[in-house]
């Protein structure tokens, strides 16, 4: 069975949300966008200061941090396998995560899967 994202029932501490989300944007993006949105995002939640602190830290930008937080609040609750998202790349998933929702994904995906992005 294709691995879905869930989320994780045990809770990690802020300092170490706060670890992984830095060790995760030194690494490549198109590998870790969806760990590394996650882990931004329940940051967030917890602590925007320390939030920030990874932004600035980071080479990631504050723009494409955002961008990651809400591609995990849009795509978490979608029962849609981890393989799919991550070869559609966080570009493709930015395009398409204004018009998502419980109805039409499958249909957004499948068209995002068969263009590019500027099409």
């Amino acid at each position: 069975m294709p691995t879905l994202i869930k989320e994780d029932h045990v809770a990690a501490s802020t300092g170490d949300l706060y670890e992984k989300a830095l060790t995760l944007s030194g690494q490549s993006i198109d590998e870790t966008f969806l760990e590394l949105g996650k882990a931004l995002r329940q940051l967030m939640d917890r602590d925007t200061d320390l939030f920030r602190q990874v932004v600035e830290k980071s080479e990631l930008g504050s723009r494409k941090a955002y961008y990651l937080v809400n591609l995990s609040r849009i795509f978490e609750p979608l029962p849609i396998p981890r393989a799919r998202l991550l070869a559609l790349g966080w570009t493709k998933l930015m395009k398409i995560s204004a018009h998502i929702n419980k109805e039409n994904w499958q249909e957004l995906l499948e068209m995002a899967e068969s263009h590019n992005v500027k099409q």
